[in-house]
């Protein structure tokens, strides 16, 4: 598996949507460690195909391609190699991983990259992954399986484990220390000792 390179810094992500070149443009000249373009849920599923190729010819103009992170669909969405075949030539420095439920989809990804890179001459393990690991209810119960199947940080999005509490509750309170997000927040946790 990939294994991250001690200079890179991973304090600051700033998220742009793969379909708006201004947008990409702003956060790859931000000061943020990582910039992230999104082809996942911030662009319509028709405008997919039109964002991944201004990512693609985005990734290849920057000198900074390695702190130029992608977030891919699902793999179980369909989209996820249409995204990778897309876009891996221009050598991403990552790949966002959403709705993992398990060192499975890690695994399965790796295979995917390990394809592409080869494919188009990148070394082999070059491109860094991330895990979304709390998006899918199933996911609480697998954080234990990313134990030697992934060697970049798992990702916690509270927001997505709140939403359908907080849409029962009518939005009246934060979400952010329901047992449900405590839970899963200390499950990443456990994994990463």
């Amino acid at each position: 598996m990939s294994e991250m390179a001690p200079q890179t810094k991973m304090r600051s992500w700033l998220f742009a949507p793969g379909d708006s070149l201004k947008k990409m443009t702003k956060a790859g000249e931000s000061q943020a460690d990582i910039a992230l373009l999104d082809l996942e849920d911030a662009v319509m599923p028709d405008s997919k195909p039109q964002a991944r190729k201004m990512v693609r010819d985005f990734l290849a103009e920057r000198e900074d391609s390695h702190r130029i992170w992608v977030r891919i669909n699902p793999l179980s969405s369909g989209e996820a190699e249409r995204d990778l075949d897309a876009i891996m030539d221009a050598a991403p420095g990552g790949i966002m991983l959403p709705k993992a439920e398990g060192g499975h989809d890690v695994e399965a990804l790796d295979a995917l990259l390990n394809e592409r890179e080869s494919g188009f001459g990148l070394a082999r393990g070059s491109t860094k992954v991330a895990a979304l690991v709390t998006e899918t209810a199933a996911a609480m119960f697998t954080t234990g399986t990313y134990a030697g199947a992934l060697a970049w940080p798992l990702c916690h999005g509270a927001q997505k484990i709140c939403r359908p509490q907080s849409e029962r509750r009518n939005n009246a309170a934060p979400m952010a220390n329901t047992a449900t997000h405590l839970n899963w927040r200390a499950a990443c946790v456990c994994w990463a000792r």
